[in-house]
């Protein structure tokens, strides 16, 4: 994934036409926007931006799309790394292990004598029997950075995607780097203007040497800041102001790593809290909550946060990396008690993690590749490795927790006075609202003694220098964090676990497709109203709704997962919609009758997981989706026939599970779960819809 920011030299589609970001005012935090196609200026906060950003109303464009198109903003996705095939997949990561061998170097120069040997070592380390030559890897390492670390930049069929126009040779480069060297690294600490005119000078004395015909041509002075902008902070201080300048200013707080700038590095990692709850419907006790936290290093500020009776998945921390990701544009209106901003956001660039199986899924590890976050797994047995996270988790505990009313607390458990369902007296959404108060109110306004100032206060000065990074739009960042699928293209649509997805834009794409109409899909497991569908030709995903918008709004994979296991039980045919409508009141009956469920804590734990108990970590959209529904119809048979099955026929009559079976069938505890989307039962061998 591209990756962008609003700052000068951006260019963005709103409101039907591209503009370009030609300031920003660092005290007024407010944009000059440019339109491209008649000049039109206008003004917009900072905040109003991003905001519509998340909103989907803006979206990021390369400078190539800006001068040659003007992209549908609501309509498509360009084709994630996920959905290449196998054999370039493996390509790009073969490329991107010699690209981030040198980048951990942090050499000076890419020659050949700097270049061969890092080859060499990587060739071996991998056993790669046709290593790259130097210049190869050159131009890997040049495509890798234009494209901000997009990991699509370093495959086959990347050659025609990115910014081609007024690329620098390579001796134009060498040029803007010796003059960095030279004039820029000076204790006298000249401007980058001073930097600018040393490169044309040093270019007019080569072109002297050169035929016309190759002759250099001279870099835009943006070309030039921006150049200097991605130096190293740290050694800037250090050329500039001495070592000690920048030992003093950029040292580590105690022991571990040292960080210099928001975002470089952010720890995520789960907890159960030490707190019961229960559920604001049923008021059933449901258990202890699971919360998944990522924590930025630098500033120790809480960049994201998820909240829900899921056990440790690929689920919870792709919901916590969207939380982090995306800016908190709906914090207020969800939570008006909140007194203070919560500004943290944007895409990382390294994340450290533990050795759980969800940190080794294939979809995590490929989200991550195509965000440019480097994964950093941390030895086992060493808590220290992540200590910001780990004492976070202790804050949270000894200053929120031990003060809350729905406090577990291990020596009472074991009395005979102590009544988890009296005692535990915080209702979920109580307590997703008490945390959203507790980092933005008190943790982020807090003094840190090992970042001398407040995590809100050192995030707000150094995102002045960094500002963070974002996605080029939030549907494309829906669709890297997604579960992926292949599916052919019916007459009535795409099927994805007996649910239907049709519209006119996939009825089009269907006739293109006729000889095969065999394409990807991706699922976002916390909303499956809409899926997003792979246009092979155009290498675009196209958002398509859900058929019945009636049943699938607001439910989650999981839920529906559940109704569709528990029809099953009273149908040996395809499940139809009385089915999971006739379920779905049974499981509700269970739910609402206490009996026999705060026996077993882990039980009412299951039931939250279907009643969704879990944080929301994106906006609901107002309005229908903007694919026309086909008909109210929500299923379809797996088998597709041209009969029509009555309700009677489809729903056999047949003896109706126990409360207990049926709330064993909620979900398998299978081994893969950790690590995974979807809910197998035991033995069910995966099978195409």
């Amino acid at each position: 994934m591209s990756r962008y920011q609003f700052t000068p030299g951006h260019h963005i589609a709103y409101r039907g036409g591209i503009w370009h970001i030609d300031s920003s005012d660092p005290n007024t935090q407010v944009l000059r926007l440019r339109r491209l196609s008649d000049g039109q200026v206008i003004s917009m906060p900072m905040k109003e931006a991003v905001e519509l950003l998340v909103r989907e109303a803006i979206e990021f464009v390369s400078y190539e799309e800006a001068t040659t198109t003007t992209p549908n903003v609501s309509h498509w996705v360009l084709a994630d790394f996920a959905s290449k095939p196998a054999e370039q997949k493996k390509k790009g990561l073969r490329r991107l292990k010699y690209v981030q061998a040198v980048n951990e170097l942090n050499l000076e120069s890419f020659t050949e004598k700097t270049l061969t040997p890092v080859i060499a070592n990587v060739a071996k380390e991998i056993g790669d029997p046709k290593p790259p030559s130097w210049i190869s890897l050159y131009r890997w390492i040049r495509a890798h950075k234009q494209a901000g670390s997009d990991i699509r930049a370093l495959l086959d069929d990347n050659a025609s995607k990115g910014n081609r126009r007024n690329r620098l040779s390579q001796g134009v480069t060498s040029i803007i780097k010796q003059s960095i060297d030279s004039v820029f690294f000076r204790l006298s600490a000249p401007s980058v203007a001073s930097v600018y005119e040393d490169i044309l000078l040093r270019i007019h004395k080569e072109n002297r040497m050169r035929n016309p015909d190759d002759a250099l041509v001279a870099p835009s002075y943006r070309t030039v800041l921006r150049q200097v902008r991605k130096l190293d902070p740290m050694l800037i201080t250090e050329k500039r102001r001495g070592k000690r300048a920048a030992e003093r200013e950029f040292r580590a707080y105690g022991q571990g790593v040292v960080t210099t700038r928001p975002l470089e590095r952010v720890e995520i990692d789960h907890t159960q809290l030490d707190m019961f709850v229960i559920d604001d419907e049923s008021h059933l006790p449901l258990g202890r909550p699971y919360l998944t936290v990522a924590l930025d290093h630098f500033t120790r500020s809480v960049v994201g946060f998820y909240i829900s009776f899921t056990p440790p998945s690929a689920i919870s921390v792709m919901e916590c990396l969207k939380h982090a990701i995306l800016p908190k544009v709906a914090l207020h209106a969800s939570y008006p008690k909140i007194r203070n901003t919560w500004d943290v956001y944007g895409v990382f660039e390294t994340l450290v993690v533990d050795n759980g199986k969800e940190f080794y899924s294939t979809a995590f590890e490929e989200a991550c590749l195509q965000l440019g976050i480097n994964i950093q797994y941390s030895p086992p047995r060493q808590p220290w490795y992540k200590s910001s996270i780990e004492r976070y988790f202790g804050t949270v505990n000894r200053k929120l927790i031990d003060s809350n009313p729905g406090k577990s607390m291990k020596e009472l458990v074991q009395l005979a006075e102590y009544n988890p369902a009296k005692d535990a007296v915080i209702m979920f959404s109580s307590l997703v609202e008490i945390m959203h108060m507790w980092v933005v109110d008190i943790y982020q306004q807090t003094f840190n003694e090992r970042i001398e100032d407040t995590p809100s206060a050192k995030w707000r000065k150094a995102v002045e220098k960094f500002p963070p990074i974002l996605p080029r739009s939030k549907s494309e960042l829906e669709v890297v964090l997604g579960l992926q699928e292949t599916r052919k293209i019916q007459p009535t649509g795409v099927q994805f676990e007996g649910l239907r997805y049709n519209s006119p834009s996939l009825a089009h794409l269907r006739r293109r497709l006729v000889d095969k109409p065999v394409v990807d899909i991706k699922i976002d497991p916390s909303d499956i109203s809409h899926i997003y569908v792979l246009d092979p030709i155009k290498q675009e995903y196209i958002r398509i709704p859900a058929v019945n918008q009636e049943y699938t709004a607001g439910k989650t994979l999981f839920q529906h997962q559940v109704i569709k296991n528990n029809a099953r039980e009273h149908a040996q045919s395809t499940v139809n919609m009385a089915a999971l409508f006739e379920a779905q009141e049974r499981i509700q009956k269970v739910i609402e009758n206490d009996r026999g469920l705060i026996k077993k804590r882990k039980g009412t734990q299951k039931l939250a997981r279907f009643n969704n108990v879990s944080q929301k970590t994106k906006d609901s959209r107002t309005g229908p989706i903007s694919e026309e529904s086909i008909s109210r119809d929500d299923l379809i048979q797996e088998n597709e026939t041209n009969q029509e099955e009555t309700v009677a026929d489809a729903t056999p009559q047949s003896a109706k599970p126990s409360e207990d079976e049926l709330l064993a069938s909620l979900y398998e505890d299978t081994d893969g779960w950790e690590a995974g989307y979807t809910l197998k039962r035991k033995g069910e061998e995966e099978r195409g819809e």
